[in-house]
């Protein structure tokens, strides 16, 4: 009785201190509240990092109270020493919003992944609807409406902070909702695909974004492709492989530059922002081992790095990119250990993600994150590991 009491109560305190660092991050920080232009403003960022450290620290007490098996420990001792240093060595490997990513996958198991994507989806469209009715009412700062082209076309960022910010939150929520629809599709395969399609057609209008164009396309084709039991069979065999070309492709494109012999073509397509990193690159920064501070890199420049990869590469290091692409491997292999096919889905849509645009370290986007990669700190002995679709209910809320 005492430890279903407690397990519940572990329960209630994550999905709170998800639900708080969530909505605080995306409103103050991804909505119109900040503007991102200016450096007139502080104060949302200060509310929004208190309520980061305040966060970390609830969910380093759940992880340290918890039990864990001799794998999870390695990984826990393994990051938290790698943060330590990191923060008070000012190493750059590793921030304190990566940190908390981690903490988050160490305790997601505490739910099951249903219960977590029916959380974040609600908590999403909630977020959505407020951050709307902001707009409508006229509550944001009206300095922050800046409008967005490309060319001769319009842009809309309705209430966020650019257009790719919109995008990439209704990426997030087609990951959460996308994982709750492989129980239902087969009773609604064509309404749901309908659905699907006019909201991503739809987004990519509004939006321009390429990211979500790449990325949702990749989920879509995904969650369709399931039916072909071939497929199924042999993705999460070469998943791995498709990972690590997209952190080669993301990193090479940019970093070999113009001996690429698609490389002006790719730099027109995507608005000449490889020949700007390219830029970055070659007179302000160059990659490191440990990370370094990048002033001209970020929410507050008009001096971009829409690539991931790239940017983890010189703001945390190499050392930085390896954790990221070894969490990358490690959850490709234990998609193909579970035979979990839509694990592998996402694990493509985020890498592809990350060649095109910078979000995934964005508050929002840790939902996918947070599927993927609790699977390498999981340790379930080999004969209770759940395998396939039922990899969702090894544990219920």
């Amino acid at each position: 009785m005492f430890l279903t009491l407690k397990n519940r109560l572990y329960q209630y305190v994550y999905v709170l201190s998800y639900i708080v660092f969530l909505a605080s991050s995306v409103i103050l920080l991804n909505s119109q509240f900040n503007n991102v232009y200016s450096a007139k403003s502080f104060l949302q960022w200060k509310i929004a990092g208190i309520v980061t450290l305040i966060v970390i620290f609830v969910q380093i007490v759940l992880l340290l109270t918890r039990r864990h098996g001799l794998k999870q420990w390695s990984v826990i001792g393994l990051m938290l020493i790698i943060f330590v240093l990191s923060y008070f060595l000012k190493l750059n490997v590793i921030t304190s919003t990566l940190f908390l990513l981690f903490l988050f996958m160490a305790n997601a198991d505490l739910l099951s992944e249903n219960a977590f994507a029916t959380i974040d989806l609600a908590t999403k469209l909630i977020i959505l609807v407020v951050i709307f009715a902001f707009l409508i009412f006229h509550v944001f700062p009206s300095q922050n409406a800046i409008s967005f082209t490309r060319g001769t076309s319009t842009r809309y960022a309705i209430g966020f902070t650019h257009p790719n910010v919109l995008s990439g939150f209704i990426l997030s929520i087609l990951y959460s909702a996308l994982l709750l629809l492989q129980n239902i599709r087969k009773h609604f395969t064509y309404l749901i695909y309908a659905l699907l399609l006019v909201v991503y057609l739809v987004i990519a209008y509004l939006t321009g974004s390429r990211g979500f164009m790449v990325a949702g396309a990749v989920l879509i084709l995904g969650f369709g492709l399931s039916y072909s039991k071939r497929i199924v069979r042999w993705l999460p065999k070469v998943t791995w492989v498709i990972v690590s070309l997209t952190f080669v492709i993301g990193i090479g494109m940019v970093a070999w530059g113009s001996s690429l012999p698609l490389f002006n073509t790719l730099n027109s397509a995507l608005s000449g922002r490889p020949g700007q990193q390219l830029t970055v690159i070659q007179y302000f920064y160059s990659p490191k081992i440990i990370g370094q501070n990048l002033p001209l890199l970020g929410a507050r420049s008009n001096l971009w790095v829409d690539n991931t990869f790239l940017f983890i590469l010189l703001s945390a290091g190499f050392i930085g990119l390896m954790l990221l692409l070894a969490l990358f491997i490690g959850s490709a292999y234990k998609a193909k250990q579970d035979n979990n096919y839509f694990l592998c889905v996402i694990l493509i849509a985020l890498a592809v993600q990350g060649i095109i645009e910078t979000q995934l370290t964005n508050a929002y986007m840790f939902a996918p994150f947070i599927y993927a990669f609790t699977q390498v700190v999981k340790d379930l002995p080999k004969r209770q590991r759940p395998v396939g679709r039922h990899a969702r209910h090894a544990r219920t809320f």
